[in-house]
């Protein structure tokens, strides 16, 4: 799909059952930090719409949207399956 394609240039990500772990690797490209998952996140697929402009609003969707803990170490944020 084009619009999915093309909608980082609006700031937006744009997944339709993608692996977790294409989300974090886009999400530490995008805010420049370290992201890891562990346990039973790393089985987990997402699908919605993150928008670029405040890693604190995405990390919360995505803890609103799968069943995750999310914590934050210094420099390094753990996303952890429930």
């Amino acid at each position: 799909d084009p619009t999915s394609v093309l909608a980082w240039r609006e700031g937006q990500l744009i997944y339709d059952n993608a692996p977790l772990s294409d989300v974090v690797t886009d999400l530490g490209r995008y805010f420049k930090v370290e992201i890891e998952i562990e346990g039973k996140a790393k089985e987990l697929s997402f699908s919605g719409v993150l928008n670029t402009d405040n890693l604190s609003t995405v990390l919360a969707l995505l803890q609103e949207s799968l069943p995750v803990e999310i914590s934050r170490m210094n420099h390094l944020i753990v996303i952890s399956g429930e």
